[in-house]
């Protein structure tokens, strides 16, 4: 058998290339979250499902949702017909408003209560 002066270095270049390759994986899962605790695991309070009908033939642009006496937050959704979206709200009473791709179409829910832990779905239709 014939020396070959680069034999000794291969297990060690094999070493360092699955290390190399396995910190490249670590980094990675890192990177995505997938090793990290959701943050949303202790929220106290309850979601608000915005459903568009399937049957709708417009787009859903944007949720404003205002509790009583508060000004009204504005949560830009592109929903088309037959997706959802949900938004995530504390524990009360609020009046919904749904607006579509028509700037002449607003539908308004009035007295919409939100629970701990439930989700609270609305379903605006539009022909």
């Amino acid at each position: 058998m014939e020396y070959c002066p680069v034999y000794p270095f291969l297990p060690i270049a094999r070493r360092a290339a699955l290390a190399l390759v396995f910190g490249i994986a670590l980094l990675g899962l890192a990177a995505c979250g997938c090793c990290d605790d959701d943050d949303d695991d202790d929220f106290e309070g309850g979601s608000l499902q915005v459903v568009n009908d399937p049957l709708s033939s417009y787009v859903i642009d944007s949720v404003g949702v205002s509790s009583f006496g508060g000004p009204v937050e504005l949560f830009p959704v592109l929903l088309l017909p037959g997706e959802d979206a949900f938004i995530d709200l504390f524990p009360d009473n609020y009046d919904v408003d749904v607006y579509w791709d028509d700037p002449l179409f607003t539908v308004d829910y009035f007295n919409v209560d939100i629970w701990d832990d439930e989700v609270t779905t609305i379903q605006p239709f539009l022909p």
